[in-house]
């Protein structure tokens, strides 16, 4: 049985597969003045929580 945090990793992978394996220059991190951080690829507006 494989642990959540190795299903995690097969999944975050066949993303970045699916994205067209895109560079580390492609992504971006926004922290807001509350604390909260979002990551993005390409466009802030498509970010999500980390």
């Amino acid at each position: 049985m494989r642990s959540q945090e190795a299903e995690d990793g097969a999944a975050v992978k066949d993303w970045w597969r699916e994205a067209g394996r895109p560079g580390i220059e492609r992504f971006g991190l926004t922290v807001r003045s509350d604390g909260e951080q979002l990551a993005w690829l390409d466009d802030p507006e498509d970010a999500w929580p980390v």
